[in-house]
């Protein structure tokens, strides 16, 4: 079985929930993403698309879900795992929808943005 039928399982049953977060470059995301993983339990994996295709970032997140517990979890008590990702690196969004429980899309002014990468040059 794939990482990805794997991760669908767990997800599907109701013993993992995954929140993933969606956004711009320098969108204070980081911050963002651990914020809400720290409500939430403290479970995180910042960008786990990132310099790798689709199933690597998948296998990063099934991982970290097995370390979580989420085989042994109940749909009553299930692992939550936040995850976030630059825009441009989430490769194949429609396979990432069907295991994602909750998408949030941060958006960040581009005035805002260009000045702030120039000023960190």
């Amino acid at each position: 079985m794939s990482f990805f039928d794997q991760v669908k399982e767990l997800t599907d049953s109701g013993r993992a929930q995954i929140i993933h977060i969606i956004c711009p470059p320098r969108s204070v995301s980081t911050f963002f993403e651990i914020s809400l993983a720290e409500a939430l339990n403290g479970n995180q994996i910042n960008e786990p698309f990132f310099g790798q295709d689709f199933n690597g970032g998948i296998r990063q997140i099934y991982e970290r879900l097995l370390q979580l517990g989420a085989a042994e979890a109940t749909p009553g008590n299930p692992v939550k795992l936040v995850t976030k990702d630059i825009a441009k690196h989430v490769k194949e969004p429609e396979r990432l929808a069907e295991l994602v429980t909750h998408f949030i899309f941060l958006v960040r002014d581009p005035h805002i943005t260009m000045p702030s990468l120039v000023t960190r040059l």
